[in-house]
This record gives C-alpha cells, structure tokens and sequence, in this order.
C-alpha cells in the first residue's frame, strides 16, 4: 500500500464578522491550484473571481502581531526583532 503525506490547514476569512473558519485535511499530492478550489468549496464561494496564497513570512507574521500588542509584548515572547 502506497503511503502519501497528509497536508492540515486551518483557515479563515480575515477582516469578516462574524469569524468563519474551516479546519481541513487534503492530500499532499494535490496541486496548489486542487487546495485553492478546495477552500473556494468550503468557504461556498463562487469561482468568478481569483485567488491568491500568502506565505507567511515572519515579517507578516510580526506587522499582524503589532495589530494586537505592543512591542514590548512581542519582545518578551519572541525575544528579538
């Protein structure tokens, strides 16, 4: 039996209230392109328009953290900038 990596994701609609989230599994030997329509079928969105993926970089990370505390806070945790 062939054995193949399973990817678990967690997504969510940013700036939308209330929160929607899903929590999924997919196959690792999907495409970006399969997962991209995946999350298109779960959030029930419809395909007229385009997606895009965001790697998250720790900068990103960083500027979404500043959103929420101060650098003090970040530095006690982190530890560095």
């Amino acid at each position: 039996m062939a054995q193949h990596c399973v990817y678990r994701f967690y997504a969510e609609l940013k700036d939308y209230q209330p929160k929607i989230w899903r929590r999924f599994e997919i196959n690792g030997e999907k495409t970006v392109a399969e997962l991209g329509y995946a999350l298109m079928l779960m959030f029930e969105m419809q395909a007229s328009h385009l997606f895009c993926f965001n790697e998250n970089r720790e900068e990103a990370l960083l500027d979404e953290l500043r959103t929420q505390y101060t650098e003090a806070e970040i530095k006690e945790v982190w530890g560095y900038f």
